[in-house]
Formats: structure tokens, C-alpha cells, sequence
């Protein structure tokens, strides 16, 4: 099934999907995400016994929180605000602008994007479907501007239903990764990564896609865990010379993919990936390089 989020870089589409799913080992018994973000390839990946997701952000991990142990309630509430209708007033995102988007979806996002003495829950998904880009970081306000009303339309699909079927019985936790990729198991474990990646660590902060983003130096670190790890990894992450350098040193194997990005993948002036102009516009996609990285040969 699809992801109901939208997400920064997310891997959304089927054939990123079917990509990525190819590299994984066909006898595995524990299936693992240590960065799970919107959940592309969790939510693609046929459910197993053992199952266990993290992230590092709280208020995403919210929302997942809520489809495992209360989703009749967490759909129930999220259906009370009616997705937009035709004839329904509209509003500009700006002072003075066009008036191109649904008033009354807007006064909730207003609502939401400042409360948190709400279901935060409920206002996690809410934001992550209408604002620009599905970038959500409270606070960082450059980033947060509504801009997709028709993205509530989900809630009127069954597929609210699904993600909660999906969720059943699956571990959540909200750590660091180390304890996803270090955790011993008695099963034949793969642990998925999907780590921030390197571009956007070299961004400044207002143009950074996630609430946790990594540091140069954190990218070593992730290599170095990686290492350790007792299981089987595989890690999608973009093409630099510099991710390679760090997998190669540890003898990982590199295979060469290519996708275009599902949200926002990066920002101004990277190469191969979402272009913007000075205000932040969206100019352009491309199809970027990307690495399959694994600890084990390819099925």
C-alpha cells in the first residue's frame, strides 16, 4: 500500500518502491526501519511477524502511535474536518495575495501549526497534508505555509483503514537509530535506513528539510554504527563522493539507482535534486543519482 503522508524525499512512488524492495533478502523473518519518516517503504513492504519502526522525530512517531492503538478515534477525528468543497471561500497565504485556497482548511492549519494543546496526532497529519513541500517543523516558519488543501482529501479514502490494518502489532519506538541497528535479534533481521542525507546537511538551517538533520559528522557516525550492526542493512542514500568514501571504507557495496523525489528532496543549488528560486518556490524536479548501500550481496 501507499504511504498516507507526505515527506521530504519520501520514496512514495512504486517504482522507487520496487527498487529499493528488490535489494532486500527474501528469507528475512524481523524487518526493521531506523529512520522511518513518512514510511514509503514500510507501508510498500508486505507486513511480516516482526516489525519494528523508529524515528527520531516525536511528533511524527505521534501519528503512527495513534493508528496502532486508537484508530477508530485517530480516523474519527480526522474525518471531523471535512476535507474542501466546491464553492467553499477561499484564502491567500499571503497578505494581499490571491485568494486560491480553501478559507476554512486554512484557520485549522493556522490553528494547528501554533497549538500544542491539541491531539498532536491529529495535528501532525493535518499539517503534513497541507503545508508546502509536507514539511513540518513547528516553529520554522519560513517552512511552514499552507499550500495544499486537496492533500485532506485522504481522509475520506479507505485507505486511513488500511494504514491502520498495516500498524498492527508493529514495535514504535522514538530513539536514536544505534539502538535500531544494534539491538540484537533471534531472527534473520534486515534493518532499512534512510538517513538524512548528505546534501542537506551542507544547507543552511532554514533550508533543512527535517527537525533532526544530520551533521557532517553524523554521517560518519552512522557509518561507523553500521559497522557494527549484527544484521543485514540496507540504506538508500544520495550519490557523493563522500558517502561513498565513508561505505567503501567499511566494505559495503555500492549500487548506482536513480529516482525522482517524492515532497521535497533538497534545496537551492543542489545538483540533481529539487530546484527553488529566492523565495522558495519549487522551479523544477530531475531524476537524481542515488546509492543502494548493503552489508550483503544483492538477491
Amino acid at each position: 500500500m501507499k504511504s498516507i503522508f507526505r515527506y521530504p524525499g519520501g520514496k512514495s512512488k512504486p517504482a522507487v518502491q520496487n527498487k529499493i524492495l528488490n535489494f532486500f533478502p527474501k528469507d528475512i523473518t524481523e524487518y526493521r526501519e531506523s529512520f522511518v519518516g513518512g514510511g514509503g517503504i514500510f507501508f510498500a513492504f508486505n507486513p511480516i511477524e516482526n516489525r519494528w519502526i523508529n524515528d527520531l522525530d516525536k511528533n511524527l512517531i505521534q501519528v503512527y502511535l495513534a493508528l496502532r492503538d486508537r484508530p477508530e478515534d485517530f480516523i474519527h477525528n480526522c474525518r471531523a474536518i471535512e476535507p474542501e468543497k466546491k464553492g467553499e471561500p477561499l484564502a491567500s497565504t499571503k497578505p494581499g495575495g490571491k485568494e486560491i485556497y480553501n478559507a476554512r482548511l486554512k484557520k485549522w492549519f493556522e490553528h494547528f501549526s501554533e497549538n500544542e494543546n491539541c491531539d498532536q496526532a491529529l495535528r501532525y497529519f493535518f499539517v503534513n497534508r497541507t503545508v508546502w513541500g509536507g514539511r513540518v517543523r513547528y516553529g520554522v516558519k519560513c517552512q511552514m505555509y499552507y499550500s495544499k488543501p486537496s492533500g485532506w482529501n485522504i481522509t475520506a479514502k479507505p485507505i486511513m483503514e488500511q494504514a491502520a490494518e498495516h500498524m498492527k502489532n508493529v514495535k514504535i519506538t522514538n530513539a536514536s537509530y544505534e539502538e535500531i541497528l544494534l539491538t540484537p535479534s533471534e531472527n534473520n533481521c534486515l534493518v532499512y535506513c534512510d538517513p538524512p542525507y548528505y546534501v542537506n546537511s551542507l544547507l543552511p538551517e532554514k533550508l533543512k528539510l527535517y527537525d533532526n538533520n544530520f551533521t557532517v559528522e553524523d554521517h560518519q557516525r552512522f557509518a561507523d554504527t553500521c559497522k557494527k550492526s549484527p544484521h543485514k542493512i540496507c540504506i538508500s542514500y544520495d550519490d557523493t563522493p563522500e558517502i561513498r568514501d565513508l561505505f567503501e571504507k567499511i566494505g559495503f557495496n555500492i549500487y548506482e539507482e536513480s529516482w525522482t523525489y517524492g515532497g521535497t528532496s533538497s534545496a537551492k543549488s543542489i545538483k540533481n535534486h529539487v530546484y527553488m528560486d529566492e523565495n522558495e518556490s519549487l522551479v523544477r524536479k530531475k531524476v537524481g543519482k542515488e546509492l543502494i548501500i548493503t552489508n550483503y550481496t544483492k538477491p
